[in-house]
């Protein structure tokens, strides 16, 4: 192995690194940006957003509106299926049989806006088809 491939293995990383998307959001008192590729789910809860990570649960130390933030995420994967939740359809277990909540891969259970389930539910299933035929 050249000391060259090592180098352009090393740039190519930190290319793709760069590249990965972020939301910034106020945490602590801090400005602090989020891998979005790493967000399982945001959870409203009263005057907060709980943001839940592959790396944990973080909250945000401001009055964040759940509409501000589903504006800054791309859709897919990220999906509002309820008032108080934006999941991200790449963290998704399954769906429960009567269409009222998602489980998600730590186990947790997300509403589903039942007004429109179906809706949420052609979705998803549109997602999860795609990206295995995509290989995804």
């Amino acid at each position: 192995m050249k000391i060259e491939d090592v180098k352009d293995a090393l740039n190519t990383a930190l290319e793709k690194r760069r590249a990965r998307a972020f939301i910034t959001l106020l945490i602590g008192g801090i400005q602090t940006p989020v891998l979005q590729d790493g967000i399982h789910f945001f959870e409203q809860q009263d005057h907060v957003v709980k943001i839940h990570t592959s790396s944990g649960v973080l909250q945000t130390s401001q009055t964040v509106r759940m509409n501000n933030i589903e504006k800054q995420l791309p859709s897919p994967p990220f999906l509002r299926c309820h008032q108080s939740f934006i999941i991200n359809m790449d963290y998704v277990r399954n769906m429960d049989t009567d269409f009222s909540y998602f489980v998600m891969q730590g186990g947790e259970n997300v509403l589903i806006r039942q007004r429109v389930a179906g809706k949420i539910k052609k979705t998803f299933e549109d997602y999860r088809a795609d990206r295995t035929r995509s290989g995804g």
